[in-house]
């Protein structure tokens, strides 16, 4: 009976699996603590071999590493940027993940920067301020149409002239309404 091929990867592919560098998979080799692991012949790490050597220290390391957190949202429109896994750094993060995440807080603000630029971001204060400014020109105006055409209404020899005469107010104080409202989005 013959034995079953044992899989065999490169160093780069067994430090992807583990989540490491790929350094410190060669550092690994060449300090002799991954011995079985290592097919000199072919130059390839034997999985199940290295993994029993020293792929599990690391792999249960990432396992207390892993804390629970949010569900993943389904809203991915940030996808062009990477996430950190955790969200935070903590006292055995490494060094390579923290400069990952801080490269990726850099180009997340950098993105954010050229949208504000490009003025397809805009700050929620000013919008809301805008529009409570809106707001107010659009109830002084409205508030004044009975003023303006209860005389007109009172007059009215019939229901369509009454009506006539309330649908132009109408129209005449949207038409002010919006010639304001340009005048405060050109401010």
């Amino acid at each position: 009976m013959a034995r079953p091929a044992l899989e065999r990867v490169s160093q780069r592919e067994y430090a992807r699996r583990l989540g490491v560098s790929n350094e410190a998979v060669s550092k690994a080799v060449a300090k002799g603590w991954i011995k079985k692991g290592w097919d000199p012949k072919e130059k390839k790490i034997i999985v199940s071999h290295a993994n029993a050597e020293w792929g599990e220290l690391h792999l249960q390391q990432q396992a207390k590493n892993i804390v629970p957190g949010p569900a993943p949202s389904t809203n991915n429109h940030d996808d062009a940027i990477p996430h950190n896994d955790s969200g935070t750094l903590s006292s055995n993060t490494s060094y390579a993940n923290a400069k990952r995440v801080k490269e990726i807080a850099q180009a997340q603000l950098t993105v954010l920067d050229l949208k504000k630029k490009k003025g397809e971001l805009v700050e929620r204060d000013l919008v809301y301020k805008q529009l409570f400014k809106h707001g107010q020109i659009l109830r002084t105006v409205l508030m004044g149409i009975p003023d303006k055409c209860i005389d007109d209404i009172i007059a009215a020899k019939s229901r369509s002239e009454a009506h006539l005469v309330m649908t132009t107010a109408l129209h005449n104080a949207l038409e002010a309404a919006t010639s304001k409202q340009i005048e405060l989005m050109n401010e």
